[in-house]
């Protein structure tokens, strides 16, 4: 019930035993028999959200009732009703999807203009051409190693072109990319092969440290040079592999920050709904340039690095030394004419400081931001630079209103929290019913348009 009386909050919330750091209390009253009740914040939740939650409350009663030795870990708090708002309500509207891979449609756009750049990272580039080659090289010396439909092949490399590469490359082949980020220690990296089931390793000289202490608690695991697999001089042309929508994809494994690190597994299907997804929300077309700023091991990382391709964009890979400094960060962005850049709120808040006292010596930009609280009036518009017409404005005034179009930086509302329809599996070892579902997470996330593309914002849309 919700909690309104003429005395302070604190007041009724202490009497309801509702802290102010939590915005629900649950407890027993006897009335008339037992009944559950539910007291709730009305400024955080709303009477229909308080009350699937109760629903969560009173599933769980009923699966102690009708089995008290039952598995805990086994059972599912969604009763029907929920488990068809979370699938159906949240999912938005249906896409229509090409009936093709990501891989495939980035080999289209190879064959269209073969000479366009598609990534950029330091001092090289590669066009599509170039890029789709070493993909398809690559991808033989996966499949010549006797790599299978849903082989987990583990990526230990920095974020850079042979990272790229190989992403496509393990795709085209009809495996499924485990991310591994080379710093992390041996032990956690060996707990992440051994779960994974990955038996085959792409690497690169200078990131082998710890991978080789992981290696040596393991047996069966193989690895390969990037480099050197190019020199054994396989075919460079498209393998046409057949890769199903169901098949396996990636598997990301969670931080762990809540105890033992869970894989998720994400299917083809999902896969291209979510990088399509990214495309419409952010307005990513041909000629566009994406920053990659995402660690590998973050899901992020993925679109990133494969939406722009699918429609012709370019990727601009940021280096983290330069991620880290808001100064040569701002004037990489702008150097490069990056159109998309996604960032951790925190960070975000360190370059709107900046870019409030060192407004870039560039075209017009403006910057929307979005706190993720679901209010409008949080979302405030920075114009940091004297713009040469009102066209940003009106555009971010009428996203204000919420005709939302692609366009400046922007955040998403939890209402956006499971806006996407993604078909996962739990990695073996995994026992997270939250990942089993595909449940997205809420939280704060950023698109970043120069002046140059009119428009206002789109929220982005969330993610795994």
């Amino acid at each position: 019930s919700p909690s309104r009386c003429s005395r302070p909050c604190s007041h009724w919330m202490r009497a309801a035993g509702i802290s102010p750091t939590k915005p629900y209390c649950v407890a027993f009253v006897e009335r008339y028999g037992l009944v559950l009740r539910l007291r709730y914040k009305t400024d955080v939740l709303d009477a229909e959200c308080a009350a699937r939650i109760a629903g969560y409350h009173l599933t769980a009663l009923a699966l102690i009732a009708a089995d008290p030795g039952a598995e805990h870990a086994r059972q599912s708090l969604l009763y029907a009703e929920e488990l068809r708002f979370q699938l159906d309500g949240f999912a938005g509207r249906r896409r229509d999807l090409p009936n093709r891979r990501a891989h495939e449609l980035f080999e289209e756009r190879a064959r269209v203009h073969p000479d366009a750049i598609a990534a950029v990272h330091g001092n090289r580039q590669l066009t599509y051409r170039e890029l789709n080659a070493r993909a398809n090289q690559l991808a033989q010396a996966l499949l010549a190693r006797g790599l299978s439909r849903e082989g987990v092949v583990g990526v230990v490399t920095e974020r850079n072109l042979e990272w790229m590469t190989a992403v496509l490359a393990i795709f085209k082949a009809g495996g499924a990319y485990l991310p591994i980020e080379p710093h992390f220690p041996a032990d956690r990296i060996a707990r992440t092969l051994s779960r994974a089931s990955c038996r085959l390793i792409l690497t690169e000289p200078g990131s082998t440290a710890m991978l080789d202490q992981a290696l040596e608690s393991l047996s069966g695991v193989g690895t390969l040079l990037i480099d050197a697999a190019y020199e054994e001089g396989h075919a460079d042309g498209d393998l046409g592999v057949d890769v199903a929508p169901g098949q396996l994809a990636y598997i990301y494994f969670t931080s762990g920050s809540t105890g033992e690190p869970k894989g998720v597994m994400c299917e083809h299907a999902g896969m291209l709904n979510h990088l399509f997804a990214k495309i419409e929300d952010l307005g990513i077309g041909d000629g566009d340039v994406v920053a990659q700023t995402a660690p590998q091991c973050f899901d992020i990382s993925l679109w990133q690095l494969v939406s722009p391709l699918l429609v012709g964009g370019r990727i601009l890979i940021v280096e983290q030394e330069t991620i880290l400094d808001a100064k040569r960060f701002i004037d990489k962005i702008v150097e490069g004419r990056v159109a998309v850049v996604q960032v951790a709120p925190s960070y975000l808040e360190v370059l709107l400081s900046y870019l409030a006292q060192h407004p870039p010596r560039a075209a017009g930009l403006a910057v929307r931001v979005g706190h993720g609280r679901g209010a409008e009036e949080d979302i405030r518009l920075l114009d940091l630079i004297p713009q040469r017409g009102s066209a940003t404005r009106q555009a971010a005034d009428t996203a204000r209103l919420g005709n939302r179009r692609p366009g400046a930086l922007g955040g998403r509302a939890p209402q956006r929290a499971a806006r996407l329809r993604r078909r996962t599996r739990v990695a073996p070892g995994s026992r997270s019913r939250a990942a089993r579902r595909g449940r997205d997470r809420s939280g704060l996330s950023a698109a970043w348009q120069s002046d140059d593309r009119e428009g206002g914002l789109r929220a982005p849309a969330p993610l795994l």
